[in-house]
């Protein structure tokens, strides 16, 4: 308590010096009449009684007036004293038509309330839809509209969305109202904090601007007191605890604190917001004791699902950090309760997982493994693991009805075969972070594994695995060849020692490791991994992905083995515009995997040059003709967007001439393609990156093309060298014919890539011996 205590008179020192530097507070006070007539009137319109509304406004003008209201509450009114007549005089469709928005735009703030964001989404786009044709798209309660819609597409995931609809609102209330407009405020703390959750590093200082930015208008509206001002300072606190800079990040939260406690009293849903807030600082630094004490007194409050939930899964998670595991169980179970709740209100979609909660499975799942409960805590697992795709699986996927997920999992398993799993704990802090390795046979119970060293470091402060990832990424990307140096096997010993090696006792026998960790293994790909004797775990074992269990058992239920006489569809080569210095270069090797999979497969169908377009392949799609091909092998660019859920994109050829690439976006895919492959290879640059979510892995084409109905998907981690790929594909085709069997796929990969680690140019060097020229492609899905 004593460190609340400092807190508290560190921030009141804050909030004189906001006082000062942000500017004196406004010599009226704010109109609280105009607040009650406003919603008045509002209350009106949505019954459809114009006239009362009109007499509610006009009743309003002794109150609002210089000296007693803002200027921005002064043109309110004088703008609604301009419209309303215009709308009572409407004819009644339209009458009617307003008093449908004005009822949807109050529907869709008590749906979010209340975490119902299918119903606030589409109430919200009804409202924004009607204001549009109504009142027309840049009329300020069109744009009020539009703000709703972008915080349910912010709390969807939706960032282009928000964006789009919040600059063009945030510029239809400037120009009503001006600078000074508490909608305003909220437009550019709506922006900050979609910088801050889905932009990255790199987009923080621009997201403390946009904070900063509503922390002004908010002072110079309501005073530095305010419970609005509080609000900014505590986006701003959680912002600061992302750039690491705690004490930062105490101060602003301290003066959200003293504000709302002054303001509402101790135990309001928002002093509990801020003291949640603080828990996760302390959590962030270690004080393991302080965030508990901290999430315990804001539960307390209560509140929507979502924060109940986000609570009690940080409470049960610092409790597992001091190594309560049976202490931490009850409140993960509890939050994880509320989590699915709330999710069944959602749409479901990989956007929904973001802000679901459901990555709390991981969580209740190591508490579990703590405790020895080995089986409950793969079942767990499993369970918040990649649910979009098992929640729009194929009609009849799934087993038998009530049977267990390893039962099933362990029938398609074969005894040389083993599923590796590596969960981290998402409470990051300097004492390092936790994480289990579960195993799984085709016999016997989930193997769980703690793993003590994953953390260690380089000189200078770097982790091992997230070195060694973007050492490959580098070597990808540089424009000369590299050889694989002793420095490399170093690190590429050292990550196998620490994230490979504790699993090996369990692995006796195993020919073929099937990863279903969505991250796989932090991002380093384990055919890169060699272990302590300088093998490289590619001639040790075969290996392939799964972006869970219950998907790689589910499609080892509906196998089918690839027939030579398989139909296929390659995309590739495409006749890129070309027309200036920003256009996509030709692929060099593209034209030659189409002359690989042309020898490898009998039946190919080809769209290249010009037709090679997005238009050729939406006919397709709305045709039905893309199910009746087993392979579709696609070599074209791909623009990735890891910021934007489901955005990366196949880069295609002009749709006509004259025109730019084409593009089809993995969020299309997923939505309007059916396919019945066995087989995608997208060798284009980075196509396994998107979004990364928790428990939910990369969110972008691979997770697009399972969802449209692709068994198996093999994609690249990182930038990929052209010659390097035409040569490995020409080595995986060659094999692919005659694979057969679980884990055939992986086995044909495993041998294409050590061709091309070998391959010996006419000079006698190996220009690909580095693993990031044969290592970065993964197959993820049916290996068989």
């Amino acid at each position: 308590m004593s460190r609340l205590r400092r807190a508290g008179a560190a921030a009141w020192c804050a909030l004189a010096l906001a006082s000062c530097s942000l500017g004196r507070a406004p010599e009226y006070a704010i109109s609280d009449a105009w607040e009650h007539a406003s919603a008045h009137i509002d209350s009106a319109i949505a019954a459809g009684r114009f006239d009362e509304a009109e007499h509610a406004l006009e009743a309003s003008a002794s109150c609002v007036r210089p000296g007693l209201a803002a200027a921005w509450q002064q043109r309110e009114r004088e703008r609604l004293l301009a419209e309303l007549p215009r709308w009572r005089a409407r004819p009644e469709a339209a009458r009617d038509s307003l008093v449908t928005m004005w009822t949807a735009l109050a529907a869709a703030g008590r749906a979010e309330a209340s975490d119902s964001l299918v119903a606030a989404e589409r109430w919200a786009r009804l409202a924004c839809e009607l204001g549009a044709s109504t009142l027309g798209a840049t009329h300020p309660r069109t744009a009020l509209a539009q703000m709703e819609l972008g915080r349910v597409a912010f709390m969807l995931s939706r960032t282009h969305e928000v964006d789009s609809l919040t600059v063009a609102a945030e510029a239809s209330l400037r120009a009503a109202f001006g600078e000074e407009h508490p909608a305003v405020a909220d437009a550019r703390e709506l922006l900050g904090r979609t910088l801050k959750n889905f932009s990255g590093r790199t987009a923080r200082s621009e997201a403390l601007g946009r904070y900063r930015q509503a922390l002004r208008t908010r002072v110079a509206l309501y005073g530095p007191s305010s419970t609005a001002v509080a609000e900014s300072y505590q986006d701003i606190g959680n912002l600061e605890r992302l750039c690491v800079r705690p004490h930062a990040a105490l101060e602003a939260l301290g003066v959200a604190l003293a504000i709302r406690r002054r303001a509402l009293g101790s135990e309001h849903p928002d002093v509990a917001s801020t003291l949640s807030a603080m828990g996760v600082l302390r959590a962030s630094i270690g004080d393991w004791a302080g965030a508990e004490s901290l999430f315990s007194v804001a539960l307390e409050a209560g509140g929507p699902l979502s924060t109940r939930s986000f609570r009690l899964g940080m409470l049960g998670q610092v409790r597992l950090k001091q190594g309560r595991a049976a202490a931490a169980e009850p409140p993960l179970r509890e939050a994880i309760a509320l989590a699915e709740s709330a999710w069944v209100l959602t749409p479901r979609d990989e956007g929904s997982t973001v802000f679901s909660g459901l990555s709390t499975y991981s969580d209740l799942a190591m508490a579990l493994a703590a405790q020895g409960k080995s089986e409950e805590a793969f079942e767990v697992l499993e369970r918040g693991t990649s649910r979009t795709l098992s929640e729009h699986a194929p009609p009849g996927s799934g087993g038998a009805r009530g049977q267990p997920l390893l039962e099933r999992l362990q029938h398609v398993l074969s005894p040389d075969a083993a599923m590796v799993s590596w969960v981290h704990d998402r409470l990051a802090s300097p004492r390092g972070e936790m994480v289990w390795a579960c195993v799984v046979r085709s016999t016997g119970p989930p193997r769980w594994i703690r793993l003590e060293s994953t953390m260690s470091r380089l000189p200078g402060g770097g982790a091992r695995s997230a070195s060694l990832w973007y050492e490959l990424r580098a070597t990808a990307r540089w424009p000369m060849r590299l050889d694989a140096g002793d420095a490399d096997l170093r690190l590429e010993s050292a990550v196998s020692s620490a994230w490979f090696t504790p699993l090996e006792a369990s692995l006796d026998g195993v020919h073929h490791v099937i990863v279903f960790s969505p991250d796989l293994v932090g991002g380093c790909p384990l055919g890169a991994l060699c272990d302590a004797q300088g093998r490289s775990l590619l001639e040790r074992y075969a290996i392939s992905y799964a972006p869970s269990a219950a998907f790689y058992a589910m499609e080892r239920e509906r196998r089918r083995d690839l027939t030579p006489a398989a139909a296929a569809l390659v995309v590739g080569d495409p006749a890129y515009n070309g027309a200036d210095a920003e256009s996509w270069p030709t692929l060099r090797g593209s034209r030659e995997e189409i002359a690989t999979v042309r020898a490898a497969l009998p039946r190919v169908r080809v769209l290249d040059g010009a037709d090679a377009n997005a238009r050729s392949l939406r006919a397709l799609a709305r045709s039905g003709e893309l199910s009746r091909f087993r392979v579709l092998h696609v070599a074209t660019h791909t623009q990735v967007d890891p910021r934007r859920i489901m955005e990366a994109s196949l880069v295609l050829a002009p749709d006509h001439a004259g025109e730019g690439e084409s593009m089809l976006s993995a969020r299309e895919i997923a939505d309007t393609w059916r396919l019945d492959a066995d087989l995608v290879c997208l060798t284009g640059c980075q196509t396994a990156l998107g979004f990364r979510a928790a428990s939910q892995g990369l969110l972008g084409l691979q997770q697009a093309f399972f969802r449209a109905g692709a068994r198996s998907v093999l994609v690249s981690l990182w930038p990929v060298d052209d010659a390097a790929t035409a040569l490995l594909m020409r080595e995986f085709y060659r094999r692919l014919p005659t694979a057969s069997g679980p884990g055939a796929r992986a086995e044909a990969l495993r041998e294409a890539q050590r061709a091309v680690r070998d391959w010996e140019s006419p000079g006698g060097a190996h220009p690909y011996a580095h693993p990031a020229y044969w290592a970065g492609f993964t197959l993820v899905g049916d290996a068989g």
